[in-house]
């Protein structure tokens, strides 16, 4: 019977199915919280799993996100200023292989071939649009609005919804999930009254949001306490949605803390986003004010600026292929301490930076020289070390005489960074070297994971360690440090301290001060307004949704801890696998993605051509392992009385909707502060 399509909204619900006209009952119902790229992706290698797999019995997936299918937190209503900062080239949501283990599947389209596929083009100014006019070809080397990975990541969605086959009906359910009964089919309790009863459960809940620690919270107070004594006084928790920066006013002073991307985008929006625009000439960039931006002064605790991505000279899928920093190193220094009878946790500092850091060392000087040196004879010379210890720890030992001499330091080493950027990730020495870190996050993950470290080196790793990472590898496009410079000529910027900056309050004027120590003598910089340009790791017990408040009480899952140290996330088996509190894992119930940041590392990025990441081998093994737990039950299934079985879902009027094919109708909330 041919399909038939359309939707229903019923009050406080909106549900989309997908199926074929049939009465059917399921054999297995799935449900999937959290519908972001993560989500998406299971549900994707979900889907060719039971269509690739022997076993076509009726399946019902239930999809709960109150946001767009797919997009999470790269909504497509978001302004165009803000960038991802990965080239749009090296951004895919097709698997690069069968989840079956078939042969390897076409990547594509990646989102750059999307945007080329539906008409974006780029325009003066730095922006995207479809069919202008005047618009040029997007190439591999573009970073492109956040908005239109939103539309990629919805585009991807609409194509698996397309391509379903007959025996599996989707549900999506345009709220969140407040509990999950741990039962032997596990109840999923919605916002809006709704309970489902599924046999398995798939966690894609993404960052979410923490309750603000003891320093922010007194912060935050100061501001709801002194805002009589200064109407433009405003704590800001965090900047997204980045629309809650128009309460800011425009003859306010901002203090940006935080120097990574988040910081960047808050820049972006209280100028570009506010009517100002940046005039390019070659490489001279100039900004013109609108005059309703404020003036902001920008730290953090090292408040060293973030490194410019280096121009990418690798192509879409090309990596740096280590020669030290391997795994089989990180196996070797475990099987060393295993023989020695030792604790097999490795110490990240002792042991694995400095193996590290003589990857970097030698890509640096091999880049410098034009010619690969044969690794076994390489040993790591002073000026490469040099170099490298110059890049990891600029300002180690450095003793400023006052704010206005870090201040000519900060921009000289943001240009000094930019010439190397242009030089690319290849042909530059430093980018080449510092692009290892990035290229070797395989090697990271097995020497972190599931407390692979010991306890004080895993803090060390993420207090210390992982910040600078970031800043020297994981940093912004080119442009965006060519328009802080603008900024800061233009008096729009400024930084508002040195290393080791910290917060305190005026409670007579009702302002913030940015207070650093030089040589002579402290610096105090005032603002009215502070902003945490930072994204929080996800810590359970402090995170702020019903869901996993309700887990926790329930002992459904419990802290990842390393010895008494808490990197973050919740515990899981290598299965992904969530552990309660009396260390038994739930067998029907998976966590993905940041929500298991701690056992796992470094989850954020996104799925690249060509290559098998994270994102799609976690997604892949819950997928086959659904697979054979569906397999393992369908003979009890089917042999279970009627009223046993699982029943289709209705809603609580009683109305039910079937469709099939690309969705009708989005059903998004607003955006809410």
């Amino acid at each position: 019977m041919k399909p038939r399509q359309f939707h229903l909204r019923i009050a406080k619900l909106t549900v989309i199915e997908s199926s074929c006209e049939s009465s059917t009952m399921p054999l297995f119902v799935i449900a999937i919280i959290g519908l972001g790229p993560r989500g998406l992706t299971l549900l994707d290698r979900m889907v060719e799993a039971l269509q690739l797999g022997p076993m076509h019995v009726p399946v019902e997936i239930h999809l709960i996100d109150p946001g767009s299918p797919g997009q999470g937190v790269h909504d497509d209503r978001q302004p165009p200023h803000l960038l991802i900062n990965t080239l749009a080239s090296q951004v895919t949501m097709c698997a690069p292989r069968s989840v079956l283990g078939g042969p390897p599947v076409d990547p594509r389209p990646s989102l750059v071939e999307w945007a080329q596929s539906v008409g974006y083009r780029r325009v003066p100014g730095g922006s995207f649009a479809v069919e202008p006019p005047d618009g040029e070809t997007i190439s591999e080397h573009d970073y492109l609005p956040r908005r239109l990975l939103g539309e990629y990541l919805g585009w991807t969605y609409r194509r698996i919804v397309s391509r379903l086959p007959s025996h599996i009906t989707l549900f999506r359910h345009c709220t969140v999930a407040v509990d999950i009964s741990p039962q032997e089919r596990p109840v999923v309790e919605l916002a809006d009254g709704t309970s489902l009863r599924s046999d398995y459960v798939f966690v894609a809940s993404g960052h979410g949001n923490n309750a603000l620690g003891e320093h922010d919270a007194a912060l935050a107070a100061f501001a709801d306490q002194y805002v009589t004594t200064n109407s433009k006084l405003l704590f800001c928790g965090s900047p997204y949605p980045v629309h809650r920066l128009s309460d800011i006013s425009p003859s306010a002073v901002v203090a940006v803390q935080g120097l990574g991307l988040a910081a960047h985008d808050v820049i972006s929006e209280l100028t570009i986003g506010r009517g100002g625009r940046f005039s390019r000439d070659g490489e001279n960039v100039r900004y013109l004010p609108c005059g309703r931006e404020p003036r902001m002064l920008v730290f953090s605790r090292n408040c060293l600026p973030s490194c410019a991505r280096g121009v990418n000279q690798k192509g879409i899928a090309g990596q740096y292929a280590p020669r030290f920093f391997t795994r089989d190193a990180v196996h070797a220094l475990r099987c060393e301490r295993r023989g020695e009878d030792r604790d097999p946790q490795l110490d990240f500092d002792r042991e694995l930076l400095p193996i590290l850091a003589k990857e970097m060392a030698y890509v640096h000087h091999c880049t410098k020289r034009g010619i690969w040196s044969n690794p076994e004879e390489y040993r790591v010379e002073a000026a490469d070390k040099a170099a490298i210890d110059s890049v990891l720890s600029p300002v180690h030992g450095t003793d400023f005489e006052g704010l206005g001499a870090f201040r000519r330091y900060f921009v000289d080493y943001i240009k000094a960074d930019l010439v190397e950027a242009a030089k690319g990730n290849v042909h530059s020495p430093i980018k080449a070297a510092t692009d290892v870190i990035r290229d070797c996050r395989d090697t990271l993950r097995v020497a972190v994971e599931f407390r692979g470290l010991t306890p004080d080196s895993h803090r060390r790793l993420l207090h210390e360690h992982v910040p600078m990472m970031n800043r020297v590898a994981f940093g912004p496009p080119i442009r965006r440090n060519l328009e802080l410079l603008a900024l800061m000529e233009a008096g729009i910027v400024d930084v508002a301290g040195g290393p080791g900056s910290r917060v305190e309050m005026d409670s007579q004027r009702g302002r913030y001060v940015i207070e650093s120590k030089f040589r002579s003598g402290p610096s105090r910089r005032s603002a009215d307004v502070l902003v945490r340009a930072r994204i929080d790791t996800f810590f359970p017990e402090r995170n702020l949704s019903r869901l996993f408040k309700n887990l926790l009480r329930r002992s459904i899952v419990r802290p990842h801890y390393n010895g008494s140290f808490h990197p973050g996330g919740i515990d899981i088996d290598r299965n992904n696998h969530p552990i309660a509190r009396d260390g038994t894992p739930a067998t029907n119930i998976w966590a993905v993605g940041y929500v298991v940041e701690g056992p796992h590392f470094y989850t954020h990025a996104l799925p690249r051509p060509f290559l098998n990441s994270r994102h799609v081998a976690d997604a892949d093994r819950c997928a086959l392992e659904l697979l054979q737990s569906m397999a393992a039950r369908i003979p009890q299934r089917r042999k279970a009385p009627r009223d046993s079985m699982p029943q289709r879902r209705t809603d609580s009027t009683g109305a039910r909707a079937l469709i099939r094919g690309r969705a009708a109708h989005d059903g998004r909330p607003a955006i809410q502060r």
